[in-house]
Order: C-alpha cells, then sequence, then structure tokens
C-alpha cells in the first residue's frame, strides 16, 4: 500500500557535452511500475517519468549503453522476470530494478529476519519479494546491482497476502567543460567504478510509503540525492543513500516513514 499526502512540482532539465568512448559495459534498468495500482495511479507516473530521465542522463554522462525496459499498465506483473531471464548481462555491467506500486510485508518476514518489502501485481493478484528479485539478478552476477522499490512495508493479515512468486528531481545545468567533466567523473564513480549490490524501499517494517502527484517520496528523495552529489567534488554511494535518508524528512508524511538501505560495495578504483 502507498499513500497520497502533499502536491509538489519537479521539473528535470539536463543539458550536457558529446563524448565518444570505447567502452562496451551496460546499463540494464528493469522499470516496473504498476500505474493502474488504485489511488496513486499519477503519483507512479511521475516516478516513471523521473526515473527514465534521470537513467538518460546516467548513460549520457557514464557511456554506459541503456538497455531500459519499462512494464507499465497491464504489462506490470510477475512476467517482467522472464525479461531478466533473457537479458544477456555481462560482468562489467550494471543492472537497475525500481518497482513503483502497492507493497506489504507479513509477518513470516520478521519471523524470518526479512526487512524488505514485497510488493502486489493490481493486474495478476500476485506478490513477490524485493529481497528475492535482487537476490536473482545477482545470480546473473553482473558488477553493480541496484534494487530500488518505492513502496509500503506494512503488515497485513496473511489472508490478504496473495500468492507470493518465488524465483532462484530537478535538473542542472552544466555551464562549463570544467563542470561536465565533474558531473561525468561522480557518475562513472557510482555507476562504472562500482562493484557489489545496493538496495532501498521507502519505509521500515510496519510503515507506510507516502507519495505526492509529483512522485514518492522516496524515489524523489534518491533522484535528488543522486542530482546532489553529483555536483559535489567527489562522491559515493555511501553519501547519496544517506542524502536519500536526510532528504526524506523535507516531506513532513502524516505517520513516519523512515527508508530502508543496505550498502555492500567494493570499489574498481586503487
Amino acid at each position: 500500500m502507498k499513500k497520497i499526502f502533499l502536491t509538489l512540482f519537479v521539473c528535470v532539465v539536463a543539458v550536457g557535452f558529446s563524448h565518444s568512448s570505447a567502452e562496451a559495459a551496460t546499463l540494464h534498468a528493469f522499470l516496473v511500475v504498476d500505474t493502474q495500482a488504485r489511488n496513486i495511479e499519477e503519483s507512479v507516473k511521475s516516478d516513471l517519468r523521473n526515473m527514465e530521465r534521470e537513467l538518460s542522463k546516467i548513460s549520457a554522462y557514464t557511456d554506459l549503453e541503456l538497455n531500459k525496459h519499462v512494464f507499465t499498465e497491464s504489462n506490470a506483473n510477475s512476467k517482467f522476470v522472464n525479461s531478466i531471464e533473457k537479458t544477456e548481462i555481462g560482468e562489467d555491467d550494471v543492472v537497475l530494478f525500481y518497482w513503483g506500486g502497492h507493497g506489504f510485508r507479513t509477518k513470516s518476514k520478521d519471523e524470518n529476519g526479512n526487512p524488505w518489502p514485497s510488493f502486489s501485481f493490481e493486474n495478476d493478484h500476485t506478490g513477490m519479494d524485493l529481497l528475492d528479485i535482487t537476490k536473482y539478478i545477482e545470480s546473473k552476477q553482473p558488477r553493480l546491482v541496484i534494487s530500488l522499490a518505492d513502496t509500503c512495508n506494512n503488515m497485513i493479515p496473511d489472508y490478504c497476502v496473495p500468492p507470493m512468486l518465488k524465483i532462484a528531481p530537478k535538473g542542472e545545468f552544466v555551464t562549463s567543460r570544467d563542470q561536465y567533466e565533474q558531473i561525468r567523473r561522480n557518475y562513472r564513480i557510482l555507476f562504472v567504478d562500482s562493484s557489489g549490490v545496493i538496495m532501498g524501499a521507502g519505509a521500515q517494517p510496519g510503515q507506510y510509503s507516502w507519495c505526492s502527484w509529483s512522485g514518492g517520496f522516496f524515489t524523489l528523495s534518491f533522484l535528488d540525492a543522486v542530482k546532489s552529489e553529483i555536483n559535489e567534488e567527489s562522491t559515493s554511494w555511501d553519501y547519496v543513500m544517506e542524502k536519500t535518508r536526510n532528504n526524506m524528512t523535507q516531506f513532513n508524511p502524516p505517520d513516519k516513514q523512515s527508508p530502508q538501505i543496505e550498502v555492500n560495495l567494493t570499489s574498481l578504483v586503487n
């Protein structure tokens, strides 16, 4: 479940310089956004637009070839896993998974020590665990996995749980070449020079993940953190995710909402 609270306006503008590279690594993005999710349709549509804009900038600044898969409306269902399975993923590639829609947790998650939410598909009435899909992506052995879910993590009764499927923004204006090189360097630190797994969810166990018509508070906080960090002299995923956590305070949701974040990375730069 995801709830609507206040209205924001975010405009994203990207201006860059051309840059050629012989590197062939790919950024595979799987955006599963349930635009039919009741009561939050407009919010998740905004999230999708914001994520797609950011992915285009990431690709432009890092020279990672963007391989984008978007699943919305009736296609936002469990079959998205088939696309991941069929995608050839290289050892130097990056995989980003993003879910936008309703979510929940069950008592068994607490018993098993699993803090991550599950999410439910509106049109095929099934569910999936964020941890399961992350581990599945890990098994394909990309260099970097980024797994995000802007979704609720509140407890629901067992009789309400759908059948669970198991599987093995504000824009920056670049005004100079120096600024462009700085932004490019920081994007590459995040998406080229890092290896490992990043997980993030919009809420802790028992909490709702709130949103507005402009998008989910977690998604907006994450994208604003990336935008801020790529303009710093240097950056890291630890800084990005900590800033994501801090950015959540500006939205003042009616109930406590604290993002859940886990970063397990190694740097590829000595």
